[in-house]
Formats: structure tokens, sequence, C-alpha cells
């Protein structure tokens, strides 16, 4: 699992899978979820 703007996301692969900030299931590839930055600690 990690962490992208306060969101969790875990790996399915060869997608990453969590909510966007409406709540509605998201899929991020490898390449898209670095662009958007991640961490394994979810910010404060």
């Amino acid at each position: 699992m990690v962490w992208s703007n306060g969101r969790a996301f875990v790996l399915e692969p060869p997608v990453w899978v969590g909510l966007d900030g409406y709540g509605r299931p998201a899929r991020l590839t490898p390449a898209a979820l670095d662009r958007q930055g991640w961490t394994h600690h979810r910010a404060c």
C-alpha cells in the first residue's frame, strides 16, 4: 500500500487501485502514480 494525495492505493498488477477525490474507484498506472507523487506513509 502507498499513499498519494492523502488516499491509499494498493497494487493490483499491472495498476494501482484506490479512490479519487470524490470517493470513486481510481486506477493508476505506475507511471501515473509516480507523476502524481506517493509515499509509504499517510500525509497529515
